[in-house]
């Protein structure tokens, strides 16, 4: 596996890979991890204590949870089995599946990411759509087909990564302006992405 890294201008803010478990932050040094599971259990959303080691299920038998984002209410987002959903602890019952969305055909939802306004934006496989967290409407930012991750720059511009062929782009959210930013090169069988700063690091499975 390779990991190519790409400099931007604008910094980024949350960016959800692509892949068979992600993990985010929901409190220092706690990471919530999705693992996609197995028989008998199905799908699980764990909290590791990074100092302890400690794993505690957060909540299990999902369908195939993939990536996870947190909303400013605290609540988890995820994508499982092409849909997005959302928990929300409730005093009392721990954490509650408290609305799903399911995206018009062809989308399919992938990565997350959640914007300076609290809005959800979801990579489709055929493009990119954005999430009002308090009506669940869906609305499209972008048809590109491929995406499969991205990342909200500081500018609510919109890193998208995209397979097939491999590449990067920038979509601005104000003009609807796709930009490339990277293409070809290590870009080959790209799985994820994940920030730092100004940079983007893309892990890629090919051989």
């Amino acid at each position: 596996m390779l990991v190519a890294m790409v400099g931007l201008e604008a910094a980024c803010l949350w960016a959800a890979p692509r892949g068979n478990a992600t993990a985010t932050t929901p409190t220092p040094h706690h990471v919530l991890v999705t693992d996609s599971g197995a028989w008998p259990w199905g799908g699980v959303i764990l909290d590791v204590d990074l100092a302890s080691g400690r794993r505690e299920i957060v909540v299990a038998g999902l369908d195939l949870p993939l990536y996870a984002a947190f909303d400013p209410a605290g609540c988890i987002w995820f994508t499982g089995a092409g849909r997005i959903a959302r928990l929300c602890r409730v005093e009392g019952q721990g954490w509650t599946l408290s609305g799903s969305v399911s995206l018009p055909s062809p989308g399919y939802a992938l990565g997350l990411a959640v914007d300076r306004r609290g809005k959800i934006l979801c990579a489709t496989f055929s493009g990119v759509v954005q999430i009002d967290t308090t009506t669940l409407s869906v609305e499209e930012v972008a048809n590109l087909p491929g995406a499969i991750g991205l990342a909200v720059c500081e500018n609510d511009d919109v890193i998208v990564l995209m397979r097939n062929p491999a590449r990067l782009v920038r979509v601005s959210r104000h003009s609807g302006k796709v930009t490339p930013v990277s293409e070809g090169g290590l870009l080959q069988m790209p799985q994820s992405l994940v920030l730092n700063g100004h940079d983007l690091f893309v892990s890629d499975v090919s051989d």
